[in-house]
């Protein structure tokens, strides 16, 4: 488990309990729910459920930001398995995974952000929001 020591004591709790729970998930995944990942569609009802009723959103952007949130879940799959089982990975495989979700998963996440109101920044100050590459 990650140390959260950069956190107050009432943020590191909650995130590590937040990772304690993501991991028994994934400890109890079956077939059958290991097949949302390739068609999402129950998580996406609940995000644009739980959006239209708990963030006051409209059922448009309750929509929008839920598909922005659930359209790379493959991606994030690819970088979860690669952390689990990083021996079933060859060096081109995750070269192209890699590859695959830091050209689809920016711009979704980036989207959900912004359409729930928060703002998108370079933080890392490393000229994220520029359009021309790092060299």
């Amino acid at each position: 488990m990650r140390k959260y020591s950069d956190c107050d004591s009432a943020l590191a709790d909650a995130l590590e309990k937040h990772e304690s729970r993501v991991l028994s998930c994934f400890m109890s995944l079956g077939e059958e729910r290991a097949m949302r990942l390739r068609v999402p569609s129950s998580s996406l009802k609940s995000l644009e459920k739980a959006l239209a009723e708990n963030a006051g959103l409209d059922a448009t952007r309750a929509h929008d930001i839920a598909f922005h949130l659930t359209d790379w879940i493959g991606d994030a799959a690819f970088l979860v398995a690669l952390h689990l089982y990083p021996e079933r990975f060859d060096k081109a495989t995750i070269a192209k995974g890699i590859s695959i979700l830091l050209a689809h998963a920016p711009n979704h996440l980036a989207a959900a952000a912004k359409l729930f109101g928060i703002p998108v920044q370079d933080i890392f100050d490393v000229d994220a929001l520029e359009e021309d590459p790092v060299d």
